[in-house]
């Protein structure tokens, strides 16, 4: 029988407020005493749909793990307040919140897809101080493509978004589903 997938309890949980009053969830999970790590999603997805990456982190690593607005642990918003500035702004929050509540430490952040952009647009804009970054899958537009591509896509996503399960019964039946992405 296949093992149980099982997201730990965390630690800690902060509320993070945003500029418009929504709420952040940021979770705690791993070894205090460990470097410091910030991981989030990607556009679409949420940070527990990838504690089988992050799962193996927490023995040696103080790991932060949030979703960004509108999606997991965080309550919908409205959908004019889903923009860029927005997220970029609530990285900033979301780090500063850490700081203040955990002490100051050297911040890894550690993204995927469109929180990698994020990330970036962070530390330029100062709204975050990254000692380093870790970054994969940036969503950007190869030569030769267009905006309307990127927006067919987008619309894709969101078509498959809307018919993802809440959840898999053991890690293998997640790996099987994740094998059959092309992405």
């Amino acid at each position: 029988m296949a093992k149980a997938w099982e997201i730990p309890e965390p630690a800690d949980v902060l509320e993070v407020s945003t500029a418009e009053g929504s709420v952040i969830h940021v979770r705690r999970h791993g070894v205090p005493h460990g470097p410091r790590l910030l991981l989030t999603h990607g556009n679409g997805m949420a940070a527990d749909a990838y504690f089988p990456f992050w799962g193996g982190l927490t023995d040696r690593f103080d790991l932060f793990v949030h979703d960004l607005r509108n999606h997991g642990w965080n309550p919908v918003g409205r959908l004019e307040d889903h923009r860029i500035a927005n997220l970029i702004d609530d990285g900033g929050r979301v780090a500063e919140a850490i700081g203040r509540h955990f002490g100051s430490k050297p911040l890894t952040g550690v993204f995927h897809s469109l929180s990698g952009l994020l990330g970036l647009w962070q530390s330029i804009a100062g709204a975050v101080r990254f000692d380093a970054i870790v970054a994969f899958d940036l969503p950007l537009v190869p030569p030769g493509q267009t905006r309307s591509d990127l927006e067919r896509v987008g619309k894709h996503l969101g078509r498959m978004a809307r018919k993802r399960r809440s959840s898999y019964p053991t890690r293998e039946g997640f790996a099987r589903r994740l094998a059959r992405m092309p992405v």
